[in-house]
């Protein structure tokens, strides 16, 4: 079996510069998040997914998701 190879060199297309983990979380800090929807809801029931690894902070941001919408009404 043989293999060939081209004799063109093929150029490869630039790489973006490679960023910190601090430059990136910052970067990614920096972002406004989308705004808060204060139009009606289109179902009386709607379901939210929250899920992640043991000790993310899953019941913590449930309950305060719960509050709020306890105060919302």
């Amino acid at each position: 079996m043989t293999l060939s190879c081209s004799s063109q060199a093929q150029a490869r297309p630039e790489a973006p510069p490679k960023l910190s983990v601090s430059d990136f979380l910052r970067a990614e800090a920096a972002i406004d998040p989308d705004p808060v929807l204060t139009t009606e809801p289109t179902k009386e029931t709607q379901i939210i997914a929250i899920y992640g690894k043991g000790g993310s902070g899953k019941s913590f941001a449930l309950a305060n998701l719960s509050y709020m919408m306890a105060q919302q009404g």
